[in-house]
Order: C-alpha cells, then structure tokens, then sequence
C-alpha cells in the first residue's frame, strides 16, 4: 500500500511542477523615464516598458510590481493591476506612473552633479504574477540610459 502511495504522491508533484512554471519567462525592458509632475514633497515619475512574450500563447497578467535603481540609488518602486494580456508572440508598450522615493533622488541628483558622465546605469527588478501560476516571476532588466541635461 504505502509504495502505491508513494508513488501517486510523486505523480502529483510532478504534476504541479509541471503547471508552475511559465514555458519561456517573459522579458521587461526599460524604454524611457520621464518626470510628470512635481512638487516639494513628491515627483510623479512615468515609465515606459516593453514587456515581451516568447511564448505560442497569450500571457494574462494579474499584476506587476517593481523597483528601479539608478546608480544604485532606489529611486523608484511601485505597483500596477492596468496591464491586460501580453499577447502570444508578442510585446506590449506599457506606461507606468510612480511616485519617487525623494531621498533615493536627492542622492542621484548629488551624484549626477558631481560627475562628468551623460549617462545613469539603471536596474529594473520586476515581479510579474500571471494568472493560473501560483508563483510570480521575478525578472531583471539593467543597462544605461543617457543623461538629457539642459545645459
């Protein structure tokens, strides 16, 4: 009895293994960064990403957050529900709007001043929950982006 049990218990792992995991992982890459709205104690922030999907079938998303670093700096982090469904094969253009962290920015901007470069090394760490999995992935875009300073 308890070898039967055993194996139909390995059966079911297997089973589950099998409907966790998204066939390819979808891809978020960071398009652009732009400053919306700010005031003395907040910045509104707007995102642009792509998210990618490598897959023969639709993506639904349920929700996606993030966090992104710019030299290092957290500048932002955030939530969003507003994304529907990566279509198979497909990408999708998706604005975010974020709220900056102000002590994350004041250390960017001291930073930035008092350097030469033209250009922010930037890290974008996603979570995206699909609906039907029970875990979200978890996805890291990095690059640079370059620096568009009035002179």
């Amino acid at each position: 009895m308890k070898p039967i049990l055993l194996l139909a218990f390995a059966c079911l792992l297997q089973a589950c293994a099998n409907f966790s995991a998204w066939p390819t992982p979808p891809s978020v890459s960071l398009q652009n960064i732009q400053i919306s709205d700010t005031n003395a104690t907040s910045s509104r922030l707007l995102l642009d990403l792509a998210v990618s999907n490598p897959n023969a079938v639709a993506m639904p998303i349920e929700g996606l957050s993030y966090q992104l670093r710019l030299n290092g700096y957290r500048v932002i982090d955030g939530v969003s529900n507003s994304i529907d469904s990566i279509p198979a094969y497909g990408t999708a253009e998706v604005q975010l709007e974020a709220r900056a962290d102000l002590v994350g920015m004041f250390s960017l901007l001291s930073s930035v001043m008092s350097g030469s470069s033209r250009q922010v090394d930037y890290e974008l760490e996603s979570k995206i929950s699909i609906r039907g999995l029970w875990q979200p992935l978890r996805l890291v875009d990095s690059g640079t982006l370059p620096l568009n300073l009035a002179p």
